[in-house]
């Protein structure tokens, strides 16, 4: 068992250093998140250059003689 340790009768020392090390590496979080981000409350410059760049979405209308020969596609 992990969580038994045998310690020899007449030992004078014991060597924790791998307990301690893996109850502190397990009890950090593996990815930091700002609390800001989680609630939606994040206000940066960063954040609205970021924005600023995304690509804008493409709302062309489409030729209706194309989505006629679409539906013949997708009708078989």
């Amino acid at each position: 068992d992990d969580e038994l340790l045998i310690v020899p009768h007449g030992s004078h020392q014991v060597n924790i250093a791998q307990y301690i090390y893996e109850m502190l590496v397990l009890g950090v979080p593996q990815k930091r998140v700002h609390p800001g981000v989680l609630d939606g409350s994040l206000q940066s410059e960063a954040l609205k250059k970021l924005e600023e760049l995304r690509p804008k979405e493409n709302k062309k209308e489409s030729d209706p003689r194309w989505d006629e020969l679409k539906k013949l596609l997708t009708d078989k």
